[in-house]
């Protein structure tokens, strides 16, 4: 699994940084600053492009939430087990309990956690 950028997850849960930016798909993500297009972003395998051209989704990150952008080629259902995925594989799971939306719309991410 692909995990560029980490540092700047840690960044944001230090309140080092008010928020960030994410590109990502099932093989992984790439997490950077604002300052840059999520276009521009690219690694094997992950490419978000403009008009729905790239296989990755973009996303901003607040500390514990993911607001993730639109993408034609991804239903909610899909955005969620992506999410899901990364949650529980990546140094995302380092966070603690994150919200996401997708387009607005609260979007289910499943830890493995019960809540026993």
């Amino acid at each position: 699994m692909i995990q560029l950028g980490s540092d700047t997850f840690h960044a944001l849960a230090r309140g080092d940084l008010p928020h960030a930016k994410l590109v990502f798909n099932d093989r992984g993500f790439i997490a950077f600053p604002t300052t840059i297009q999520h276009n521009t972003m690219k690694a094997e395998g992950i490419s978000y492009e403009d008009n729905y051209a790239g296989n990755a989704l973009a996303a901003m990150l607040k500390p514990g939430v993911i607001e993730v952008r639109f993408h034609r080629d991804f239903s909610d259902r899909a955005v969620g087990v992506l999410l899901s995925k990364l949650v529980t594989t990546t140094v995302l799971s380092e966070f603690g309990p994150l919200s996401a939306t997708y387009q607005g719309r609260p979007i289910l991410i499943e830890t493995g956690e019960s809540s026993d």
